[in-house]
């Protein structure tokens, strides 16, 4: 997408490793806004708002939304129709299927979610395996252990550290991102032998 005439943009550290897709749909949206501003200036009569802030249903669209996302659910029609509105502004051509959640039970609980909001506060993290992660953040850095606990995998030892690992990896991201660290972080992998395995963790982390 061109950019337009007399227009400029400013790319900031967020937009690392993103794909020429996102930035022409990050693109398309910002010129709509601008176009939206003009009209608005033209039509309003000093005082009058000419623009604010998206709210929190499209920050979080417009934020966390990635190419595999495939589905959002919304359990307030309200949410539901700025959702589904926000995205065929912001995602036109992208199928993104917006639901509005009628069953009784409620989506929280569906989805577990408050299980997932417990975990953030908790120290220890089990895995799937029977493994854990212990996370601990001071003022300076967060440090975080990785430990097989109940895990003796089904080969040996370097089986079961390695399965470890790669578990943890992939927790220890989802961890990083619902507690929203930043700064120093300081992971404790468990030694591998294998120079192979030690890259395939590198890969995934």
């Amino acid at each position: 997408m061109p950019r337009p005439k007399g227009a400029g943009f400013i790319v900031r550290t967020a937009g690392e490793g993103k794909g020429e897709r996102e930035f022409q749909r990050d693109i398309r949206y910002l010129n709509g806004a601008w176009e939206g501003i003009q009209k608005a200036i033209q039509r309003g009569k000093a005082p009058s708002l000419i623009h604010d802030e998206a709210g929190l249903v499209e920050r979080v669209i417009r934020d966390y939304l990635t190419e595999e996302t495939t589905s959002i659910v919304a359990d307030h029609p309200k949410i539901f129709h700025r959702a589904r509105r926000f995205c065929q502004i912001y995602l036109p051509g992208q199928r993104i299927d917006v639901r509005l959640h009628h069953e009784r039970i409620p989506l929280f609980e569906k989805y577990d979610i408050e299980k997932e909001i417990e975990r953030t506060f908790q120290k220890t993290v089990m895995l799937k395996s029977g493994s854990h992660i212990v996370i601990e953040q001071t003022e300076g850095l967060v440090a975080i252990d990785v430990n097989t606990g109940k895990f003796t995998g089904r080969k040996n030892l370097e089986d079961t550290v390695y399965q470890t690992n790669l578990e943890a990896a992939w927790e220890i991201a989802r961890q990083l991102r619902l507690r929203d660290v930043g700064g120093i972080i300081i992971i404790d992998f468990i030694d591998m032998e294998r120079a192979d395995h030690r890259r395939e963790l590198f890969r995934i982390l």
